[in-house]
């Protein structure tokens, strides 16, 4: 049995920064042993044709075809663990990004960070997400999430449904009674973090690496953002590919890009 298998999904017209997330994902597989797999839209070969047909969210067909991706990889018996990860990760600090877990299932920790109009500290808003997420072989919660989503999938209205409904909201309710191991390193860049990265940093910024209880070692960009304004900032692939320059440029220059707790250790 190998080591670690590490799945990913992207369109073929993905912009120049989603396929430079990509290619530092991949860079971190091989520099840990890992193998890394890249689909386009044969992911959605895997859903049944019933759900295949069905009108909903893209988001949310991929989010269930990427747990049937995993379970067929561990029932090939190659694999002790397999992880997904979104095509708009980065990884920013290869040496820190640990994808090990105590037992047979991980998820992400989304740490939202919001801006306030009057100027107060920033607003922290805690999920689970699936941006990034781990199996092993014989896990219960795999085959659980599976049946869940195909019948949420099924029930799903055409054009009312959240895209989000199969990843962070499923899984953060269900985190409320499962209380899932979660992956502290890879962090959720919101558009005020974006904005600090692209500008040299910011309290956002700030806030988001002291609310991590690991040091972060990759983001989640949020491509669904892209064209949209939330808290006053305007997500564009300009401003995706600035602040993936602004975090290699910390990283370059020695500026804290991960928490602060590690200033406080002997």
């Amino acid at each position: 049995m190998g080591g670690l298998l590490v799945l990913q999904s992207h369109g073929p017209d993905a912009p120049a920064w989603v396929r430079r997330c990509v290619a530092s994902v991949r860079a971190w597989a091989g520099r840990v042993g890992a193998d890394h797999r890249l689909e386009g839209d044969t992911l959605f070969d895997r859903l049944p044709p019933a759900l295949a047909a069905r009108d909903a969210r893209g988001p949310v067909r991929a989010d269930l075809a990427r747990l049937l991706w995993i379970r067929d990889e561990l029932a090939s018996g190659r694999w002790e663990r397999v992880a997904w990860l979104d095509a708009d990760v980065f990884v920013f600090a290869p040496d820190r990004l640990d994808l090990s877990t105590a037992g047979t299932h991980a998820f992400g920790r989304e740490t939202w960070v919001e801006v306030r109009p009057d100027g107060r500290e920033p607003r922290v808003r805690r999920h689970v997400h699936n941006a990034v997420c781990v199996f092993g072989p014989g896990d219960p919660v795999l085959p659980f999430l599976i049946h869940v989503a195909g019948g949420l999938l099924a029930r799903a209205a055409p054009g009312r449904t959240s895209p989000q409904i199969i990843g962070p909201k499923m899984l953060t309710h269900l985190h409320g009674v499962a209380d899932f191991p979660l992956i502290e390193s890879v962090g959720m860049a919101s558009p005020p973090v974006l904005r600090d990265l692209a500008t040299g940093g910011g309290p956002a910024w700030d806030t988001l690496r002291q609310a991590h209880e690991a040091p972060l070692a990759a983001l989640n960009l949020c491509a669904s953002l892209v064209g949209r304004t939330v808290d006053g900032v305007t997500v564009t692939d300009g401003l995706l590919t600035a602040a993936m320059d602004g975090l290699m440029d910390r990283m370059e220059r020695g500026a804290p890009a991960t928490t602060g707790l590690e200033t406080h250790q002997p």
